[in-house]
């Protein structure tokens, strides 16, 4: 489908009015129900909730796959390309969520001046905004002021804020620097001159050079489009006095900064999917390993654990580039794709590796330059699906001023 020329929102395009129209009810209506789902979760222990979620959870459902795979696309032949990768994301993000949910262990608040966990809301009030608060957090960090909730990340726990002023400026800057960060690399990506229908247009087709850094572009790049959108939105939640800095840790931990492979992904890298991930992997590995030998078997399930979540965002990943439209100049349909299989599936590799560095105290230089040349040689796998699924070719800078100083093209048209 041909990409339409949309503003852009932190390197997405919007959608289309018409699109809008149609998406915005879909999108409302999963998160009413979501949020529906999550308010049944403040009875614990009650018989009626779970019928009640069970309902609701069928309802979510359809909902879902209407949202992502209904036939009112079909109806816009202009719909960007930047839409599409949310209709399967968002679907598959609440799936996750929604298996969580039917635990009867619900999340708690954590106050941030004491530490102390919070207990759940009795009043029907409290119950609304601990479901909407928990619908809309991703991160682990709570919209409400002083809180967090208690499955976030350390990044989130060690985040202590600035005050407002000076948070506001930190954000500008961190905003102005990764959109100036991003148009540099889409400015070398722009240059390069990729056969999008060939299956490994990056790993193969490419000078050595060129594969290692359109494959070190890529997370950088993907980096900033979300940062981007992020820092927006703290910008605007913070100076409209709605939240409060606490509720805007970093999304990433500065990932240019990794230290070793198990820094990068454990510490670096976004943390959306990572609570579904280890609750789903638990549950899978307690079929085969009971409480009283988790401790016995413990050097098994800590490496079965790191490659079921890769095995898992493997799948989540096939499923959300799959939902990009094919054309005659990116005609690759097939579900299983072996570039994004190849990417991720690795990587338990290299974090056995990076532990056997660790373990051998030769320094941590060697687990730095282990982690970024790993990095440089699969991330070429990655760059083959980004340029199969046409994303170099795709606007994401609207003002331009690294091609408007090297080239006089401020305001570039792709």
């Amino acid at each position: 489908m041909k990409a339409r020329s949309e503003p852009n929102i932190g390197g997405l395009r919007a959608a289309p009015p018409d699109l809008v129209r149609t998406l915005l009810p879909r999108f409302a209506l999963i998160w009413f129900l979501y949020t529906a789902c999550i308010f049944t979760h403040t009875f614990p222990g009650r018989g009626w909730p779970w019928f009640v979620r069970f309902f609701l959870l069928a309802l979510t459902l359809w909902a879902l796959w209407d949202f992502g795979y209904g036939h009112y696309l079909d109806h816009d032949p202009l719909v960007s390309i930047h839409v599409y990768p949310w209709l399967s994301m968002i679907p598959c993000y609440v799936i996750m969520q929604l298996f969580m949910i039917m635990n009867d262990t619900p999340p708690k608040w954590v106050s941030l001046p004491t530490g102390n966990v919070l207990p759940l809301p009795q009043d029907t009030i409290g119950r609304i905004v601990y479901a909407l608060d928990l619908s809309a957090s991703i991160t682990g960090s709570s919209w409400m002021r002083r809180r967090r909730w208690d499955f976030a990340p350390s990044r989130v726990v060690n985040f202590r804020p600035p005050t407002r002023a000076v948070f506001l400026m930190r954000t500008i800057i961190h905003f102005a620097a990764y959109r100036l960060l991003m148009d540099g690399i889409d400015t070398y990506i722009k240059q390069v001159p990729f056969k999008a229908t060939l299956n490994e247009p990056v790993s193969r087709a490419l000078p050595f050079w060129d594969q290692i850094f359109c494959g070190l572009a890529m997370g950088p790049l993907i980096c900033c489009g979300m940062v981007s959108v992020y820092d927006l939105l703290s910008i605007f939640f913070v100076a409209s006095g709605l939240t409060s800095p606490s509720s805007w840790p970093p999304f990433f931990g500065e990932p240019l900064l990794t230290t070793s492979l198990q820094d990068f992904w454990s510490n670096r890298w976004h943390h959306i999917f990572r609570r579904s991930f280890t609750y789903l992997g638990d549950s899978l590995l307690s079929l085969f390993f009971s409480a009283d030998t988790t401790q016995r078997f413990k050097g098994i399930i800590r490496p079965l654990r790191v490659t079921l979540t890769f095995v898992m965002t493997t799948l989540l990943h096939i499923i959300i580039m799959h939902r990009y439209p094919a054309d005659p100049a990116h005609p690759h349909r097939y579900f299983w794709d072996w570039s994004i299989m190849g990417f991720f599936l690795i990587q338990p590799v290299g974090l056995a590796i990076d532990a056997c560095i660790a373990h051998s105290g030769i320094g941590s230089g060697w687990r730095r330059a282990f982690a970024w040349g790993f990095l440089a040689w699969n991330t070429r796998w990655w760059a083959d699906v980004w340029v199969k699924k046409g994303l170099p070719t795709q606007k994401v800078i609207t003002w331009s001023p690294v091609r408007g100083i090297l080239f006089g093209d401020w305001w570039p048209a792709h």
